[in-house]
């Protein structure tokens, strides 16, 4: 029958334009009731129908008018069980019809009866159920137990509550297809550990508890979808209700009206004493808008309301110090539509340098390791302390592509080189004095 564009806001009476295959909401109203007018298309044939709806149900709990997106939800609750109602009625009358126009049968002798072969349960035609219901291009239930689940092609939308406490599915691969996952879709899939999409994904939306419960989810695959709804992942043990720290503008919403925020930048390198300043900035936000900032001091601390300058801005500043480089940040942004929360955001330690090398002090030690050495010599000597740090690792790519570098000595406290640490360095012969 198509799909609902819009309901008139001001409930004035029958406006709106019947489209080729699209159902368009018509209002009127009356003293106590409110029509929603609908059109759909069936055998090229356009029909306009009507449904009712009491006039309080269009307005919010204050007496306010409900908004547009309010009232095409109120829309199509109404308009479907109008159509439902319409087709019982059809299929009622169509078997009335039937009943009527079959001629009489004749009485059957009591021994003819006896005489004739009932129909064995083999013989019985089964019932077969689709594994997938699809309306248009939206996956709308699933009815199947397996472990891995692979979406058809061509599928947009994953429906509200379309794979709702499967606790069989483990691994769900969408196609490119897929756009947007439903409210609640894969909530109580408890057993559900990986989705995956492809590199053309054109994912962009993960809705309102989407995969709540899902606690044994790796939601990696959500780093670089646009929308994600704050509490997409609640009650998820694996995952926070967050993108990772690496991920820069992602938009995360709570409430009806999608309210989103974004921060910049999504990951800050700083050396202690310098201040890094971090921005939210909310989408599609309605009214009056407020922040507040949060921080944790680690992966497992709770969140508590930063006192940094800026706390109840959109800029916190944050003044770097050592005891500060594993915290974590993030603004709560709140207004008329809703709240939302920013994607988590921290500050790793650029280093300091000391004779051309970069060191780095590794998270809770009194360690450093060698980060970056930036000289030209032709000979190096890597101290066994710097700054009162012992010197115990030569980072990955430290002296990646150095080509002067002839000799390398290293104190005897090194325990580990990094990956591609001395890769491309074509005129190093010697380390430690052996060739």
């Amino acid at each position: 029958a198509g799909t609902v564009l819009y309901a008139e806001k001001e409930l004035k009476t029958e406006v709106g334009v019947l489209s080729e295959d699209a159902l368009v909401i018509l209002t009127a109203t009356e003293e106590d009731a409110s029509s929603i007018r609908y059109a759909f298309v069936e055998d090229e044939s356009k029909a306009i129908l009507t449904a009712w709806v009491k006039t309080e149900d269009l307005k919010d709990a204050e007496g306010a008018d409900l908004t547009e997106d309010q009232l095409k939800a109120v829309a199509f609750v109404v308009v479907e069980e109008a159509v439902e109602e319409e087709a019982a009625e059809e299929a009622a009358s169509e078997a009335a019809a039937e009943e009527a126009a079959a001629p009489a049968e004749e009485a059957a002798p009591e021994a003819a009866a006896e005489e004739a072969t009932p129909i064995t349960e083999e013989e019985e035609a089964p019932v077969e159920v689709p594994v997938y219901e699809i309306s248009g291009e939206t996956l709308t239930k699933y009815n199947g137990d397996a472990a891995e689940i692979i979406i058809p092609e061509g599928i947009k939308t994953i429906g509200k509550k379309a794979f709702q406490g499967k606790t069989s599915i483990q691994k769900v691969t969408l196609p490119d297809s897929v756009e947007a996952i439903g409210s609640f879709a894969f909530d109580g899939c408890i057993n559900l550990e990986k989705v995956v999409i492809g590199a053309g994904s054109k994912l962009s939306k993960i809705d309102w508890a989407a995969f709540k419960g899902a606690g044994k989810l790796d939601r990696s695959f959500a780093d670089g979808v646009a929308m994600v709804a704050g509490n997409a992942f609640e009650e998820n043990a694996a995952a926070t209700d967050t993108a990772s720290e690496n991920v820069e503008n992602t938009v995360f919403y709570s409430g009806s009206g999608e309210l989103g925020a974004t921060v910049s930048p999504g990951s800050a390198e700083a050396e202690i004493g310098e201040t890094v300043v971090f921005k939210a900035t909310p989408v599609n936000a309605e009214g009056t808008v407020s922040y507040q900032w949060e921080y944790k001091t680690s992966e497992t601390a709770s969140w508590a309301n930063c006192t940094f300058s800026g706390n109840k801005t959109a800029n916190l500043s944050v003044l770097v110090k050592a005891v500060r480089y594993p915290y974590q940040y993030r603004c709560k942004v709140t207004a008329e539509n809703g709240t939302a929360y920013t994607a988590v955001v921290s500050i790793s330690q650029a280093g300091f340098t000391v004779d051309n090398g970069v060191y780095k002090i590794i998270e809770g030690t009194n360690d450093v390791l060698v980060k970056q050495y930036n000289g030209t010599a032709s000979s190096v000597t890597i101290p066994t302390t710097v700054e009162g740090y012992t010197v115990k690792e030569i980072g990955e790519k430290a002296f990646e592509g150095n080509t002067t570098l002839g000799s390398i000595s290293l104190p005897n406290t090194i325990t580990v080189i990094g990956k591609r640490a001395f890769a491309g360095c074509t005129s190093l012969s010697s380390m430690n004095g052996h060739d």
